[in-house]
């Protein structure tokens, strides 16, 4: 049985059609196409949305993780020379076994801060600036500054 009496249904009925009639000539399509059309638009930009905040907060804990990190093998400065700007530090495998690691299955980059703090932060890294780690590589392990301080050349 209806709630409307009958003759309250054919009005509802006409109205409803009609509506539908003035929507499609007004929007080229039915009012049910344009609400599809509407949801997968916000549905778009919920999803461009999320995807920004799950980068940004994966970036944030790869920093916060990089921070704990250097901060367990001697803080933000090269243990070489000096150097202390942020963007210039790495680590550096104090006994050159990082090709070793690498064919044993492990990464560098956030893969290796968190197995390092998995671990308790194990001696045999520490902190050096790209240019100290680059040359101790280059010169057989051990870094320019070394040689040039027993040279007696660098002040």
């Amino acid at each position: 049985m209806s709630v409307y009496p009958s003759d309250r249904l054919e009005y509802r009925q006409g109205y409803q059609r009609e509506y539908k009639a003035r929507f499609r000539a007004k929007h080229g399509m039915s009012s049910s196409a344009a609400q599809r059309k509407a949801n997968s638009v916000t549905a778009a930009k919920h999803r461009e949305t999320e995807k920004r905040r799950y980068v940004a907060y994966g970036r944030r804990n790869r920093m916060q993780l990089r921070d704990e990190v250097f901060e367990a093998y001697g803080g933000f400065v090269c243990a070489c020379c000096g150097e202390s700007g942020r963007h210039f530090l790495s680590l550096d495998h104090i006994f050159n076994n990082g090709a070793e690691e690498k064919r044993r299955g492990f990464r560098g980059g956030a893969t290796l801060h968190r197995r390092l703090k998995q671990q308790g932060f194990p001696k045999g890294y520490q902190v050096l600036c790209y240019n100290c780690n680059c040359g101790k590589r280059v010169n057989g392990g051990i870094c320019p500054h070394i040689e040039v301080l027993d040279e007696g050349d660098w002040q």
